[in-house]
């Protein structure tokens, strides 16, 4: 349908003219017009980028983990839980690729990692402005440049590796054996 409507636009001296392809589009539909060469301009991709097919929703639930200033862990089995407040931390290659990602402790300091998490609100209260939609879409194309190419393969990407930091592995292991009785 692109382009039939490329044509006659193209003929009646409306090359200017941009097209827009909206309507149940989901990534592989987008690849297989982008892959044929469709003359589309623009995707408009709504509900579909809202949620996936194959992992509609994202399972997940607060965990306390500190209490009075100590920190804690759930230990029930497939559900254990990791103590104190978290900072993820970014390590890039040489060549400015994103390598992996650490979870570690809010106050652990990696040498050469660039902490990710920010805080947004604070009792309530915006703690910083929130950022413009173009400083938003601005971090996202970076983000994504950053990524290797088998990461961002749309069939059978690369899993992204993340790892704990030694400070959260040691402070785990020390809750763990708290909460256990051990000395």
């Amino acid at each position: 349908m692109s382009r039939s409507v490329r044509t006659v636009l193209d003929r009646a001296g409306l090359s200017y003219v941009r097209i827009l392809a909206s309507g149940g589009l989901d990534e592989y539909s987008v690849q297989g017009l982008v892959e044929g060469k469709a003359p589309i301009d623009i995707f408009g991709i709504g509900t579909k980028a809202g949620v996936s097919a194959d992992a509609p929703w994202s399972d997940m639930a607060y965990k306390l983990v500190c209490y009075d200033g100590r920190p804690t862990m759930k230990l029930s089995t497939d559900k254990v839980s990791l103590p104190g407040a978290k900072q993820v931390f970014r390590i890039q290659e040489m060549d400015g690729k994103l390598s992996h990602d650490v979870l570690g402790l809010q106050d652990e300091e990696l040498p050469g990692a660039e902490p990710v998490l920010e805080q947004v609100m604070s009792n309530g209260i915006p703690s910083q402005p929130a950022p413009t939609l173009e400083d938003i879409r601005r971090r996202m194309r970076e983000d994504v440049e950053r990524l290797s190419i088998p990461s961002k393969a749309l069939t059978g990407p690369s899993e992204y590796p993340v790892h704990l930091s030694p400070g959260l592995k040691k402070l785990s292991e020390q809750v763990r054996r708290e909460l256990e009785g051990a000395p």
